[in-house]
């Protein structure tokens, strides 16, 4: 290494940060919630006013990083167009993962997610994935699997 590489990369770590990248963590996880939400009409069609509490994530790798989160997701759905909300997890260390979800407008039940923010480690994490909702036995409750990557800066 020169002279003038070895400053550029001590120059570039000074302003960039390390010069390591965080390596994105794999997310496999399912939670059950009770949906409460509210179907209202309009004309043809439905509008959902969404919202659900998650009763805690359990991930199917010891290190996923949604194992424990909980609390409550909201937002609205036009039956044939999607939707889109937000979900305000908890885990059990006490920092917050801000959640944006869309609901996809062809499949019901399914769509997207992404990291929007937070508190502790989620503060500057980025990430997300797809989800997918199925009913259970339960009346009114909802089984929730999460698939993704997050990377923690």
């Amino acid at each position: 290494m020169t002279r003038g590489t070895a400053f550029l990369t001590l120059l570039s770590i000074g302003l960039f940060g390390t010069a390591a990248y965080a390596e994105p963590i794999r997310i496999d996880a399912t939670t059950k919630h009770l949906d409460t939400s509210i179907v209202l009409p309009v004309g043809d069609s439905v509008v959902v006013h969404a919202m659900a509490e998650s009763q805690g994530f359990e991930g199917t790798m010891p290190d996923d990083p949604l194992t424990g989160l909980k609390g409550p997701c909201f937002g609205s759905i036009l039956a044939g167009t999607g939707g889109d909300g937000l979900c305000h997890l908890t885990g059990p260390d006490g920092d917050i993962m801000i959640v944006q979800w869309l609901a996809s407008p062809k499949i019901e039940r399914q769509g997207t997610w992404r990291v929007f923010g937070g508190t502790g480690r989620w503060d500057r994490a980025i990430g997300g994935g797809i989800f997918a909702e199925t009913p259970t036995e339960t009346a009114g409750e909802v089984s929730l699997h999460v698939l993704g990557d997050v990377v923690f800066n």
